[in-house]
Protein backbone atom coordinates (compact mmCIF):
# COMPACT_ATOMS: atom_id res chain seq x y z
CA UNK A 1 0.00 0.00 0.00
CA UNK A 2 1.30 3.79 -0.04
CA UNK A 3 1.77 3.22 3.48
CA UNK A 4 4.65 1.51 3.13
CA UNK A 5 6.14 3.83 0.46
CA UNK A 6 5.73 6.39 2.26
CA UNK A 7 7.26 5.10 5.74
CA UNK A 8 10.42 4.41 3.35
CA UNK A 9 10.47 8.18 2.22
CA UNK A 10 9.89 9.37 5.69
CA UNK A 11 12.72 7.18 6.70
CA UNK A 12 15.10 8.29 4.22
CA UNK A 13 14.36 12.43 4.90
CA UNK A 14 16.21 13.33 7.90
CA UNK A 15 13.68 16.20 8.28
CA UNK A 16 10.53 13.71 8.45
CA UNK A 17 12.34 10.93 9.92
CA UNK A 18 11.51 12.00 13.63
CA UNK A 19 7.84 12.31 13.04
CA UNK A 20 8.25 8.51 12.51
CA UNK A 21 9.87 8.71 16.61
CA UNK A 22 7.35 6.84 19.02
CA UNK A 23 7.61 6.24 22.23
CA UNK A 24 5.69 2.56 21.67
CA UNK A 25 8.12 1.11 18.95
CA UNK A 26 10.05 -1.82 20.35
CA UNK A 27 12.32 -2.18 22.15
CA UNK A 28 14.49 -4.76 20.70
CA UNK A 29 15.09 -7.01 17.48
CA UNK A 30 13.02 -9.72 19.16
CA UNK A 31 10.38 -6.82 20.22
CA UNK A 32 10.36 -6.22 16.84
CA UNK A 33 10.10 -10.03 15.54
CA UNK A 34 7.37 -10.45 18.13
CA UNK A 35 4.96 -7.81 17.26
CA UNK A 36 5.68 -8.01 13.40
CA UNK A 37 4.85 -11.69 13.36
CA UNK A 38 2.66 -12.21 15.60
CA UNK A 39 0.71 -9.45 17.08
CA UNK A 40 -0.19 -7.51 13.89
CA UNK A 41 -1.55 -10.54 12.67
CA UNK A 42 -3.33 -11.85 15.22
CA UNK A 43 -4.53 -8.13 15.77
CA UNK A 44 -5.25 -7.41 11.88
CA UNK A 45 -6.90 -10.66 10.86
CA UNK A 46 -8.47 -12.58 14.25
CA UNK A 47 -9.93 -9.09 14.92
CA UNK A 48 -10.28 -5.67 11.99
CA UNK A 49 -10.67 -8.38 9.12
CA UNK A 50 -13.00 -10.42 10.71
CA UNK A 51 -15.29 -7.55 11.90
CA UNK A 52 -15.03 -5.01 9.59
CA UNK A 53 -14.56 -6.86 6.18
CA UNK A 54 -16.12 -10.36 7.25
CA UNK A 55 -18.51 -9.29 9.46
CA UNK A 56 -19.87 -5.76 8.65
CA UNK A 57 -19.18 -5.49 5.11
CA UNK A 58 -20.61 -8.94 4.63
CA UNK A 59 -23.87 -8.16 6.05
CA UNK A 60 -24.18 -4.75 4.44
CA UNK A 61 -23.57 -6.21 1.40
CA UNK A 62 -26.22 -8.71 1.56
CA UNK A 63 -29.27 -5.89 2.78
CA UNK A 64 -27.82 -2.70 0.75
CA UNK A 65 -24.98 -3.85 -1.88
CA UNK A 66 -21.53 -3.77 -2.60
CA UNK A 67 -20.65 0.54 -2.61
CA UNK A 68 -22.69 0.55 0.71
CA UNK A 69 -20.91 -2.31 2.22
CA UNK A 70 -17.25 -0.35 1.07
CA UNK A 71 -18.65 3.22 2.76
CA UNK A 72 -20.07 1.87 6.40
CA UNK A 73 -17.07 -0.88 6.60
CA UNK A 74 -14.47 1.96 5.83
CA UNK A 75 -16.21 4.27 7.85
CA UNK A 76 -16.49 2.09 11.39
CA UNK A 77 -12.86 1.19 10.52
CA UNK A 78 -11.91 4.47 10.48
CA UNK A 79 -13.71 5.68 13.51
CA UNK A 80 -12.73 2.18 14.71
CA UNK A 81 -9.35 4.29 15.01
CA UNK A 82 -9.54 7.06 17.21
CA UNK A 83 -7.74 5.09 19.77
CA UNK A 84 -5.02 4.49 18.65
CA UNK A 85 -5.24 7.89 16.99
CA UNK A 86 -4.85 9.61 19.83
CA UNK A 87 -2.34 7.25 21.34
CA UNK A 88 -0.17 8.13 18.46
CA UNK A 89 -0.01 11.57 18.90
CA UNK A 90 0.59 10.97 22.66
CA UNK A 91 3.64 9.29 21.44
CA UNK A 92 5.00 11.56 19.32
CA UNK A 93 6.85 14.67 20.67
CA UNK A 94 8.29 15.44 17.00
CA UNK A 95 4.91 15.63 15.06
CA UNK A 96 3.86 17.58 18.42
CA UNK A 97 6.91 20.00 18.15
CA UNK A 98 6.11 20.55 14.74
CA UNK A 99 1.78 21.32 14.86
CA UNK A 100 1.76 22.60 18.35
CA UNK A 101 -0.05 20.41 21.21
CA UNK A 102 -3.27 22.43 21.51
CA UNK A 103 -6.63 20.79 21.62
CA UNK A 104 -7.72 22.07 18.34
CA UNK A 105 -4.29 20.52 16.60
CA UNK A 106 -4.83 17.32 18.69
CA UNK A 107 -8.52 16.86 17.37
CA UNK A 108 -7.38 17.80 13.43
CA UNK A 109 -4.67 15.27 14.13
CA UNK A 110 -6.92 12.18 14.64
CA UNK A 111 -9.61 13.95 12.52
CA UNK A 112 -6.33 13.47 9.97
CA UNK A 113 -5.69 9.85 11.33
CA UNK A 114 -9.40 8.93 11.37
CA UNK A 115 -9.64 9.74 7.31
CA UNK A 116 -6.72 8.18 6.87
CA UNK A 117 -7.29 4.97 8.04
CA UNK A 118 -10.82 5.02 6.75
CA UNK A 119 -9.60 5.62 3.53
CA UNK A 120 -6.92 2.09 4.04
CA UNK A 121 -10.84 0.82 4.68
CA UNK A 122 -11.66 1.82 1.09
CA UNK A 123 -8.65 0.19 0.09
CA UNK A 124 -9.20 -2.99 1.89
CA UNK A 125 -13.08 -3.18 1.52
CA UNK A 126 -12.40 -3.05 -2.44
CA UNK A 127 -9.62 -5.82 -1.81
CA UNK A 128 -12.24 -8.17 -0.38
CA UNK A 129 -14.86 -7.69 -2.93
CA UNK A 130 -12.39 -7.94 -5.97
CA UNK A 131 -10.87 -10.99 -4.48
CA UNK A 132 -13.77 -12.47 -2.80
CA UNK A 133 -11.88 -13.64 0.10
CA UNK A 134 -10.70 -12.07 3.40
CA UNK A 135 -7.23 -13.11 2.53
CA UNK A 136 -6.23 -10.07 0.55
CA UNK A 137 -6.76 -7.21 2.67
CA UNK A 138 -5.62 -9.13 5.70
CA UNK A 139 -2.21 -9.44 3.91
CA UNK A 140 -2.26 -5.92 2.96
CA UNK A 141 -3.32 -4.79 6.59
CA UNK A 142 -0.42 -6.66 7.97
CA UNK A 143 2.25 -5.36 5.20
CA UNK A 144 0.75 -1.90 6.15
CA UNK A 145 0.57 -2.02 9.36
CA UNK A 146 4.09 -4.41 10.01
CA UNK A 147 5.81 -1.58 7.48
CA UNK A 148 4.80 1.15 10.17
CA UNK A 149 6.06 -0.97 13.20
CA UNK A 150 9.53 -1.69 11.25
CA UNK A 151 9.80 1.94 10.07
CA UNK A 152 8.92 3.40 13.90
CA UNK A 153 11.76 0.90 15.13
CA UNK A 154 14.13 1.74 12.87
CA UNK A 155 13.22 5.56 13.78
CA UNK A 156 13.16 5.44 17.20
CA UNK A 157 17.15 3.98 17.34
Amino acid sequence: MASTLAYAVALAVPASRDLLVDDRAPDSVPDLAVRVLLVIPLHTVLLEELVFRGVVQGMVRRDHGVRAAVVVSSVLFGLWHLGSAGAALDGNEAVAGTVGSSVVTAALGMLAIVIATGLAGVVLALARERSGSLLAPAGLHWAANAAGTVATYVASR
